[in-house]
C-alpha cells in the first residue's frame, strides 16, 4: 500500500497503532496493513455527520443536535470490505 504519510487521530482497532490517511475517508495501519473507512460521528448520538466548510473553517452538522464543532467529533473506523 502506498502512503500519503499523513497520521490521523484515530488507532488501528485491531491492533492500536496510529492510522495513516490513505484517501479521504480511508485510512490504512501500517503494523498489520489492514484499510479502514473513517466516520465522523456526532459526540452525542453517535450517528455521522455532515461536513460544512466556508472561509477556512471546518464545522460539521449533526441532523438532531446542529453545528459541532471539529475539535468535539468522535472519530470512527470501521474495517473496509
Amino acid at each position: 500500500m502506498q502512503h500519503l504519510a499523513t497520521e490521523v487521530k484515530g488507532q488501528c482497532p485491531e491492533c492500536k497503532v496510529r492510522l495513516i490517511r490513505a484517501e479521504s475517508h480511508y485510512c490504512d495501519c501500517p503494523s498489520c496493513q489492514q484499510r479502514f473507512i473513517e466516520q465522523r460521528c456526532c459526540p452525542h448520538c453517535q450517528k455521522m455527520v455532515d461536513c460544512i466548510k466556508g472561509c477556512g473553517a471546518v464545522n460539521y452538522l449533526c441532523r438532531q443536535h446542529g453545528l459541532i464543532s471539529k475539535h468535539n467529533i468522535e472519530y470512527h473506523y470501521l474495517k473496509a470490505d
